[in-house]
């Protein structure tokens, strides 16, 4: 294949508009579709609203929202906002029945566009006439614009009764509920009197559903301006990606959309790098694969490598969509050296969270002289100060002097000679818990309020004692639980490291197998008790606190996840184990880890438990994929449990063709393994024709890839055995395989 004949698949520019190439999400959708089945459902629909930072991707799930209620027959319109639309309230309005209106007649309602109603409605709106015959007028919204307009009055205001009634005539026609997708809603924030009109007209009108997104001040500023209109919408943050696997999804549906197979050109230790850099920015993500796919186009590279170069290219496309003539503080940033950028990397932690003083202590607390002396980073300080690159906000606390362009740009120059930077807005204890992690890389480890404290401590004792009773906190059940499923060994150790800052209590707790790895943070505790005392500080601490505890196995670690009775907790802890198996196998693959392979089967067990020998209230595709659970216990020779999991595939109605071709082709195997070698060729026929169907239905060539197969065939000897196989092609393996076995008298 040829890649330069190829279209770059990765679109930064653009959000994204089709299902196929949309990525993560999965909660928010879930949230989203609920809203609006129940919108679809009743007269009185739940408004939502996207918050999220700039290139965040609301844009983006806007547009999913706007498929998914086409698929429910909701009328949907769509209403770009710009800075022009907030000054003048009849533009403004004419702009949103416009808007609806033209949905409707694109739908074919009021006759269409080659319809009367439509002709008279382009006279009122285009030349500002109005006709005599009232059939071809039925609203009153526009009739009202045409004399203003006429007039040369754009400053009328908007009739609400008038426009009430407009929005039922619309609605009456259409018959089906309206959603009005709103986008770049900010410039709202700046409006009082549009917002009152919104919730006057729009709060108590039925059939219409409201959609808006913003960045995280807009619903602040307008709970401000106008309250009762901030408890009428839900809303829904749209956040980076949190989870690698999202990163891991973004880049890989554009390559698979143009029949590129990932594995092919992305090695799999890139995605880690990839997410940490982009910090899970979907913008980023894209920009940056831009890049490494444009490498690959022009004959540089062969793979799509996250290097320098990558880095300079993503910089360089920065500085082409601005004019850094008009930011000079970005040619300040640009003249300083590595170690400079490094201290200003220091700096940027706890921004408008934490002082100056606050923020110089964190670094020499934690770390000490060993990556910047104090007096040097008073006086990188100083020098930030003065030349305004960092300034003291009016609250008193730090802040960066940029926009997001500012920052971004300086995040990938940064990266680009070598620091690994980022801006960060944590609090500062968070900050505090942060670089200790870091610094001392604990197995597992977690972070608790004081409050909290008796409750992480009444947890582990419920999960290590058999009479122990619990009053089960979702957030700390699950933390708990996560950190004692991972340890092999039966006695791990933990340290609880208290201190105490601006007057609140906070506990670190961390959980080591290794001696040697626990002793580093006694070691550690020393030294940072010294720099306390040794400095001027709002930080006290107390006594390190080391327990060793007596892990029970995990099957009985289960069982108090039963005991509990919880569907919230079981349902999560499950998910939590139909995330980490898949994952785990393949690492297990990568590394050729038997120790990982074990916990892989620990986590089906878990799920079987929990869920397959209970009510299978959580079996679907949401909580864990059976497919794969059956293919764990296959290769684990547990053939009974995989022929169930594979008959509950069979039977469900929730696996698309490509699930139950690859759900044949393991059965088929496991038939094998038991001696039934008759329904090879019948079989591999079915999966064939699955797999095909499926690639019809997605249009995409290589969306029949599969992560690993157990592939039989046969030994010198004519003996069967069977070989795990990563990244294969199910159809061509099963034609592999037809053929093999054909050649054999059976």
């Amino acid at each position: 294949m040829s890649y330069s004949e190829l279209s770059n698949p990765y679109d930064f520019a653009n959000p994204v508009t089709e299902e196929k190439l949309f990525a993560g999400r999965s909660d928010e959708l879930k949230e989203i579709r609920y809203y609006l089945n129940h919108g679809a459902k009743t007269n009185k629909p739940i408004n939502l609203s996207l918050i999220g930072d700039r290139a965040a991707g609301k844009t983006s799930l806007l547009n999913m929202i706007e498929i998914e209620a086409s698929k429910l027959n909701f009328l949907t319109v769509r209403i770009d906002l710009d800075e022009g639309d907030k000054e003048s309230q009849l533009q403004f309005f004419y702009k949103i029945f416009d808007s609806i209106f033209n949905s409707a007649i694109n739908d074919n309602y009021f006759g269409g566009v080659g319809g009367a109603i439509f002709d008279e409605y382009l006279n009122q709106t285009s030349a500002y006439t109005v006709s005599n015959n009232i059939e071809f007028r039925p609203f009153l919204f526009p009739i009202q614009f045409a004399k203003a307009m006429d007039a040369g009055r754009t400053d009328v205001l908007t009739s609400e009764s008038n426009f009430k009634r407009d929005l039922e005539t619309i609605n009456k026609e259409v018959n089906t509920s309206i959603i009005l997708l709103f986008d770049e809603c900010n410039v709202l924030s700046e409006s009082r009197v549009l917002l009152e009109k919104i919730r006057n007209i729009f709060m108590n009108k039925t059939n219409y559903m409201l959609v808006f997104t913003g960045t995280k001040e807009l619903f602040p500023v307008i709970d401000e301006i106008f309250s009762p209109i901030i408890r009428q919408f839900k809303k829904i943050t749209v956040d980076e990606y949190k989870d690698i696997e999202d990163t891991e999804i973004c880049v890989s549906k554009p390559l698979l959309d143009i029949g590129i197979e990932p594995s092919d050109i992305f090695e799999n230790s890139t995605f880690r790098e990839l997410h940490n850099i982009s910090e899970g920015k979907p913008y980023e993500i894209q920009l940056i694969c831009h890049n490494m796919f444009k490498k690959i186009q022009e004959g540089i590279t062969d793979s799509m490598t996250l290097n320098h170069s990558v880095l300079e290219d993503v910089r360089l496309e920065l500085e082409t969509s601005q004019d850094l003539a008009k930011r000079p503080k970005l040619y300040e940033i640009k003249s300083f050296n590595k170690e400079s950028l490094q201290h200003l990397n220091y700096l940027s932690k706890s921004l408008k969270r934490s002082t100056s003083t606050e923020i110089l202590n964190l670094e020499y607390l934690i770390y000490g002289n060993t990556r910047v002396t104090k007096a040097d980073f008073k006086t990188s300080y100083d020098k930030f100060i003065d030349k305004g690159i960092l300034f003291v906000n009016p609250e008193g606390r730090l802040d960066f002097f940029g926009d997001d362009f500012d920052k971004l740009y300086t995040k990938y120059y940064a990266r680009e000679a070598g620091v690994q930077f980022e801006f960060n807005y944590y609090n500062l204890e968070s900050n505090y818990y942060r670089g200790i992690r870091d610094l001392l890389h604990p197995t597992n480890s977690h972070l608790s309020l004081n409050r909290d404290n008796a409750l992480v401590h009444q947890t582990i004792d419920y999960f290590l004692n058999t009479t122990a009773t619990i009053n089960a906190d979702l957030s700390t059940v699950m933390t708990i639980y996560t950190i004692l499923f991972q340890f092999r060994k039966d006695e791990i150790i933990h340290i609880e490291m208290p201190f105490n800052l601006n007057g609140t209590n906070f506990f670190i707790h961390l959980f080591f197998d290794d001696k040697d790895e626990a002793k580093k943070v006694v070691d550690f505790q020393n030294e940072f008790e010294k720099r306390v005392k040794d400095n001027s500080t709002n930080i006290t601490l107390n006594s390190l606190i080391i327990n060793k505890l007596k892990i029970p196995s995990r099957v009985e670690l289960v069982k108090k996840i039963q005991a509990l009775h919880s569907n919230s907790i079981t349902k999560d802890v499950i998910k939590y184990h139909g995330v980490r198996f898949p994952i785990e196998h393949i690492e297990s693959l990568l590394e050729e880890n038997d120790e990982r392979e074990n916990i892989v089967l620990a986590h089906c067990n878990a799920i079987w438990e929990l869920d397959f020998n209970s009510k299978r209230q959580f079996c679907s595709i949401e909580n864990y994929n059976v497919v794969n659970m059956g293919y764990i216990y296959m290769i684990n020779l547990l053939l009974e449990e995989a022929k169930y999991c594979s008959d509950f595939v069979t039977s469900s109605l929730e696996y698309n063709k490509f699930h139950l071709s690859l759900n044949t082709f393991n059965r088929s195997v496991i038939e094998i393994m038991t001696g039934n070698l008759n329904a090879i060729q019948t079989n591999m026929d079915r999966v064939i024709t699955l797999a095909k169907d499926y690639q019809e239905s997605t249009n995409t060539v290589d969306s029949t890839s599969c992560s690993c197969l157990l592939i039989p065939s046969r030994t010198g000897d004519g003996d069967i055995t069977f070989i795990e196989v990563e990244n294969p092609e199910l159809i061509q393996t099963a034609l592999d395989v037809k053929a093999y076995f054909k050649s054999f008298k059976i």
